[in-house]
């Protein structure tokens, strides 16, 4: 199987989720999507990390997202892997 991938922000995949995963698999051959950290922003240091929990980097400072965001976004990555990708 050969891999065949599109990079898209959080935003547009949040936006509507099943209307931009059926449009994908309608009119393109694309099997994989790279989604990023769409609160990650050049030069800025402590931009929210797409985690439940924190637990395993105590210590470190970082941040995460709310738990609505990141409820929103593993549905997101579910109805993707429903339609295949």
């Amino acid at each position: 199987m050969s891999v065949k991938a599109l990079f898209m922000h959080w935003p547009v995949a949040l936006n509507e989720p099943e209307r931009v995963l059926d449009d994908l698999a309608l009119w393109t051959d694309i099997n994989t999507l790279i989604v990023s950290n769409a609160y990650w922003e050049w030069g800025c240091e402590g931009s929210p990390l797409i985690l439940p929990s924190l637990n395993a980097f105590q210590g470190l400072g970082l941040q995460k997202v709310s738990p609505e965001a990141y409820a929103s976004m593993m549905h997101f990555l579910s109805l993707a892997k429903e339609k295949g990708f």
